[in-house]
């Protein structure tokens, strides 16, 4: 009887990390304007700068994608309870001003990564 619960116990655990692995979750942006800059800060701490995907569109929106991968290995762990996202992230962006080529500055700041875009200038 002991085997079989741990047998449900694992296959719940494989379950439960499926669901919450597979899960999409969507990081908070703040979006700021300097005189020459588009800055936006993302909260994407214990994210890897290679784990991190950008691309602008023709209509000025910027879709921030990628993985948080969990620091603990699945199955070795009882979680008692689950507040963070782990797995993949996706965010979409509208940017409101015109942005000078599609180029951006990807910068690592503690947890928080600074987009940066260069403004197109105005005539």
């Amino acid at each position: 009887m002991i085997k079989e619960i741990e047998n449900i116990d694992r296959a719940s655990d494989k379950f439960l990390d499926k669901i919450l692995f597979t899960e999409v979750w969507t990081p908070s942006v703040d979006i700021y304007e300097t005189e020459s800059e588009i800055i936006l800060l993302i909260e994407l701490a214990g994210v890897k700068t290679k784990d991190i995907n950008l691309s602008l569109d023709q209509e000025n929106v910027l879709h921030i994608w990628g993985k948080r991968r969990s620091p603990i290995r699945s199955g070795s762990k009882n979680c008692h309870g689950m507040e963070l996202h782990f797995g993949t992230f996706s965010r979409y962006v509208k940017l409101l001003i015109p942005i000078k080529g599609k180029k951006a500055e990807l910068k690592s700041m503690s947890g928080i990564y600074k987009i940066t875009f260069k403004k197109k200038k105005r005539k």
